[in-house]
């Protein structure tokens, strides 16, 4: 007999507290170096728990993740209150809030990264392997496609003196291997 009233007030908890997945982001999205660090920590895991859901703000200025300590049986960790949440704490007005990863993959769609096992990460990382996986996926430095645009032959010299200073910097940081470092500067050098 008490099955019934405890089944209504968890469905009527379920859809007050705005219990609905997040859905992954999607358009260009830079994170900054900071935001690198706590997806970074997210990946790791906290004391036997495994990444369950990370949501970001599109200005890569506000972010929360959640845990679960069985990946087999974990729901979805954010829900509209916390999308809502992230955009009112988000730096830019415009900013929207989405899942940017679920459990170890990158979900957000930024039209370069296609999503299955080149947008996973494992635990066992390093930072110079999350970050180049970034960048190759369009997360992070050099790999962020620009908006087609028109410009004069002297910004672009200047900007590619500049991108290629940036990526130089990159490589010498030893975020960069030698072969993403060629393969970058000449797609820079080509454009």
């Amino acid at each position: 007999m008490l099955k019934r009233p405890s089944a209504i007030i968890c469905l009527t908890v379920f859809f007050i507290t705005g219990a609905l997945a997040a859905e992954p982001g999607t358009g260009k999205v830079k994170l900054t170096e900071g935001m690198i660090d706590y997806f970074i920590k997210y990946i790791k895991g906290k004391g036997g728990n495994y990444p369950n859901e990370f949501i970001m703000a599109s200005d890569s200025s506000w972010a929360t993740y959640y845990y679960c300590p069985d990946p087999a049986g974990c729901s979805e960790g954010a829900t509209t209150h916390d999308i809502m949440r992230c955009e009112r704490k988000a730096k830019s007005s415009t900013a929207t809030c989405a899942q940017f990863a679920r459990f170890n993959k990158v979900t957000w769609k930024n039209g370069i990264n296609k999503g299955g096992k080149a947008a996973r990460f494992k635990k066992s990382m390093t930072r110079n392997e999350v970050v180049a996986k970034l960048t190759e996926l369009g997360f992070y430095g050099v790999g962020i496609e620009q908006e087609p645009k028109k410009i004069e032959k002297s910004e672009s010299k200047s900007n590619t003196l500049e991108q290629l200073e940036s990526l130089t910097k990159l490589y010498e940081a030893g975020n960069l291997t030698k072969e993403e470092f060629e393969k970058a500067k000449k797609k820079i050098l080509n454009d």
